[in-house]
């Protein structure tokens, strides 16, 4: 607990503000309303985005009506950030952004490749804390993104549920970017090749779960 105190410290000492809104609410950066976010909370700092969706497997459990101050006061204490989705830094506007994509091209996030995965899963149903770090230097807030990450690896043995799904370093992720490029160069020959491939692996899988039913 001591590190999480001496952590949760650290941050109230250098955190400039605090935001909780849906995913859908963090406007583009560079916009009017998205420049005046940036004036009124910064935008760089550490993010933790939550699923909010009621009776999934992944969703957190926090109070319906939380605010920003008490969820970040609570973080630990009540293991509130055993129910992250996803711990991240950086310009929050843009990270939002990419959490909020469709698009599967150029290593996207790991939160849009679990919306990818889970296509029940709305962007409104993703609430995001945002801890403005002020003028920190990037690295510095990187080292608190990776003290946040030892923490919930600790509580859960994850970074957060769709940290799997990263294009840089999560195994979902990393697996659903190599099939992905490899659909996208194949011939027509190989294709044909893989479609039947595909066909003989799916039924061995079905064969495999009737037997294990």
């Amino acid at each position: 607990m001591s590190t999480e105190i001496t952590l949760l410290e650290e941050v109230v000492e250098k955190k400039t503000s605090l935001v909780f809104q849906p995913l859908p609410s963090y406007n583009t950066d560079g916009t009017i309303p998205g420049t005046k976010f940036s004036e009124e909370h910064g935008k760089r700092g550490i993010y933790v985005a939550f699923l909010r969706k009621v009776g999934h497997e992944h969703a957190a459990s926090l109070p319906p009506t939380i605010t920003a101050p008490t969820l970040f006061k609570h973080l630990f204490e009540k293991d509130y950030i055993n129910g992250a989705l996803y711990i991240g830094s950086g310009n929050v506007l843009d990270r939002c952004g990419a959490m909020r994509s469709n698009s599967m091209n150029d290593g996207p996030h790991g939160v849009a490749k679990y919306r990818n995965a889970n296509p029940d899963i709305e962007t409104s149903d993703i609430d995001v804390l945002f801890i403005s770090m002020g003028n920190m230097q990037s690295g510095d807030i990187k080292s608190i993104e990776t003290r946040f990450h030892d923490i919930n690896i600790e509580r859960t043995g994850k970074k957060g549920f769709a940290h799997d799904y990263s294009s840089s370093n999560g195994e979902n992720g990393t697996k659903m970017t190599q099939l992905e490029n490899l659909i996208s160069n194949v011939s027509q020959n190989e294709w044909d090749c893989a479609f039947l491939m595909l066909e003989k692996r799916g039924t061995t899988l079905n064969m495999e779960r009737l037997h294990s039913a």
